[in-house]
C-alpha cells in the first residue's frame, strides 16, 4: 500500500476584477452570510498574500456515480475566499480501483479527473474575475508526501501524483512524478514540456517522504529545485516561466493523462491547486500544513 498526501501549487493570479452579472450556468456561491460549502473546505490553511483562485478536491462531497465534487474558489481579498463554484469530477476505474472513505480517496489502478475552464468560470461570477487565456508565472511549487511500496518500473512517468493538462493537447502540461525505476529511483517534475530529474535518490519503500519541486528565480533566469524532506536533491536551469492555460483543461489525479495506464496505488486526503509566491511550505508530516496563497496542492 502506498499512502500519498500530494500538494501541487499552481501560479494563478487574477489580473482584473470588474462588475457584471453572473452567468446562469455557474454554480456560484458567495461567502459571508453562509458557511463555506463542504466541497470547498480544506485541511490546509490557505493564507493569501494576493487575490487569486484555488482549486480544491477534498473528497467530502459527491455527485452522480459516486464521483467527487471539486471546488474552484476565488479570493477577491487576501483574508478569506469570497466565491465558490462547484466542479463535478469523474472517477475512472472498476471495482475497488478508486474508493472513498472518511474524506480520503484510495487508488488501485483508477484515477480522477476534473475538467474545468477556469477563465470562463471566473468570468461568470458576479462581479466577474478576469484572467487571460494564458498566464506566465515565474514561481510554481509542487509538494507531495507519501510512502511508496509499488513495483519498480522502467517508465520514468510512472507514479504520477498530479498533473494539469490544457485542453489544447499539443501544449505540454505540468506535473509531479516519483517513479521507482528498475535502474534508479527518481524525483521528476515537468514544466513547459521540460523534465527535471533527480536520480539515484535514497528512497525506501513504505517510508513517508516530503517531495518538493520549486520553480523560481528571476527576473530573467529561472530554476527548478527538487527537495527530499527539505534537503536539496538537485537544481536545474535555466528554465522559462511556467505557462498556465486557464481557458480549458483538466486536473488529473493519480494518472498521467498522456498514458492512462500509468497510475499509482495509494491514498490522497486532499488536493489543492493554488498560486505560489516563491515561498516553500515546511515539512508537514507531523505538523499542520500552512499554505500561503498564492502557494500550494495537498
Amino acid at each position: 500500500m502506498k499512502t500519498i498526501r500530494a500538494i501541487i501549487a499552481l501560479a494563478v493570479g487574477v489580473t482584473g476584477l470588474c462588475g457584471a452579472s453572473a452567468h446562469p450556468a455557474a454554480a456560484e456561491k458567495r461567502a459571508g452570510s453562509a458557511a463555506i460549502p463542504n466541497a470547498c473546505i480544506t485541511k490546509t490553511r490557505i493564507l493569501p498574500r494576493t487575490p487569486g483562485w484555488a482549486f480544491v478536491l477534498n473528497f467530502e462531497k459527491f455527485g452522480a456515480e459516486n464521483a467527487p465534487i471539486a471546488c474552484l474558489m476565488l479570493y477577491r481579498v487576501v483574508y478569506a475566499p469570497t466565491d465558490f463554484i462547484e466542479v463535478p469530477c469523474k472517477t475512472v476505474g472498476v471495482g475497488n480501483q478508486v474508493t472513498f472513505r472518511d474524506g480520503q480517496a484510495s487508488f488501485d489502478g483508477g484515477y480522477i479527473f476534473c475538467s474545468v475552464n477556469i477563465k470562463q468560470q471566473l468570468a461568470a461570477l458576479d462581479p466577474p474575475a478576469i484572467v487571460s487565456d494564458v498566464q506566465s508565472y515565474p514561481y510554481f511549487t509542487i509538494v507531495a508526501v507519501g510512502a511508496f511500496s509499488n513495483t519498480l518500473s522502467a517508465d520514468p512517468q510512472n507514479n504520477p501524483i498530479g498533473y494539469y493538462q490544457p485542453a489544447t493537447t499539443t501544449v505540454p502540461g505540468l506535473g509531479l512524478y516519483v517513479p521507482l525505476l528498475a535502474n534508479s529511483r527518481q524525483v521528476r517534475s515537468e514544466f513547459n514540456g521540460v523534465a527535471n530529474i533527480s536520480v539515484n535518490n535514497a528512497l525506501q519503500a513504505d517510508k513517508p517522504y516530503t517531495f518538493t519541486v520549486e520553480h523560481d528565480g528571476g527576473p530573467a533566469i529561472y530554476t527548478a529545485t527538487h527537495y527530499l524532506d527539505d534537503a536539496i536533491l538537485g537544481t536545474f536551469g535555466p528554465r522559462e516561466p511556467v505557462q498556465f492555460y486557464t481557458n480549458g483543461g483538466a486536473f488529473w489525479i493519480g494518472v498521467n493523462p498522456r498514458d492512462l495506464t500509468l497510475t499509482f496505488t495509494g491514498t490522497l486526503d486532499e488536493v489543492i491547486f493554488d498560486p505560489p509566491d516563491g515561498g516553500r511550505p515546511p515539512t508537514f508530516q507531523n505538523t499542520p500544513q500552512i499554505a500561503f496563497a498564492p502557494l500550494v496542492l495537498k
